[in-house]
């Protein structure tokens, strides 16, 4: 996997090699089971892979209501992509404690576009995932390889909204590999989920000793500096050491205005940086997010 480079192949023969490594991959896990890297080389491309779901679905604009008839091949907490961009976690499956009928199921969040109708769906094989992470762990005692499943084991768990299992695992993966970046980030999220916002803050900085240049956790800390009342100064150094180093990337954009948006001094700078996100995201050809809109507006009102 690591020979092939996506900058110099077509992606055509890019899919079409890479479909054939992990084939390869897949031979050697059936050829032998106790294959630590293996396993979780299978893991992380499974965590990665949309499978189809045969059918079609329609969906109205603002609603949390999808029909389709394939309702019945899904679950609750599974999570599912509906068309190219939209990506969220299935609630109610077939009317279950909803009184919608067979034909629909219910997603967390709303459909943020137009009504449509005829739309492809796809969704993830965490089971599998889960399966090749705990396969991995138990086949070695390599506490660096052990990291790597317990760092999948968290992510699945992250992905899936189940977040006091995601800091479970995310911690013992950092106890197994303190220098684990990813897992540490992730521990660091969980925390401010949890508003444990002190503990998040020091798990960035311990990264950040590591991986100086990993913009998001400097935007992250930066953020939690700034709500914390703490040093502005230095808050606002890391926000914009973050955006210096990937200056296309919208969302440090949105998490500085957001930052700036804390005091109302910083309104106009906040509404400037809101509107310089937008241009990022529309000449992207991505969607404004629903609460970026809003935020402008109660900036424009004060």
């Amino acid at each position: 996997m690591g020979s092939l480079d996506s900058d110099v192949l077509d992606p055509r023969e890019y899919r079409s090699r890479a479909e054939n490594v992990i084939k390869m991959i897949s031979m050697a896990n059936l050829v032998d089971h106790t294959n630590a890297m293996v396993q979780n080389h299978l893991a992380n491309h499974y965590f990665w892979k949309w499978t189809p779901v045969p059918g079609m679905v329609s969906v109205e604009r603002g609603s949390c209501v999808v029909k389709g008839n394939m309702a019945s091949s899904l679950e609750g907490g599974e999570r599912i992509r509906i068309g190219h961009n939209f990506e969220t976690l299935v609630v109610v499956v077939d009317g279950e404690e909803s009184g919608d009928d067979e034909n629909t199921f219910r997603i967390k969040d709303n459909w943020k576009f137009d009504s449509a109708s005829n739309l492809k769906i796809w969704k993830k094989d965490y089971d599998r995932v889960l399966s090749l992470a705990k396969g991995a762990y138990n086949s070695t005692n390599m506490p660096e390889v052990q990291a790597e499943s317990l760092y999948m084991l968290a992510r699945v768990y992250h992905a899936q909204g189940e977040m006091e299992q995601a800091n479970k695992f995310y911690d013992k993966a950092c106890m197994h590999a303190p220098d684990l970046s990813p897992a540490r980030f992730g521990l660091a999220q969980t925390l401010i989920w949890d508003e444990a916002y002190d503990e998040a803050a020091a798990h960035l900085r311990l990264l950040l000793g590591t991986c100086s240049n990993a913009t998001d956790a400097l935007a992250a800390l930066g953020l939690l500096e700034v709500k914390a009342g703490k040093d502005r100064r230095e808050a606002f150094v890391y926000l914009k050491k973050a955006i210096d180093l990937d200056p296309f990337n919208a969302d440090l954009v949105l998490i500085e205005a957001l930052a700036l948006q804390q005091h109302e001094s910083d309104y106009p700078l906040s509404l400037d940086r809101y509107r310089k996100a937008v241009r990022l995201l529309e000449a992207q050809s991505k969607v404004v997010p629903a609460d970026v809109l809003t935020n402008m507006g109660v900036l424009c009102h004060e």
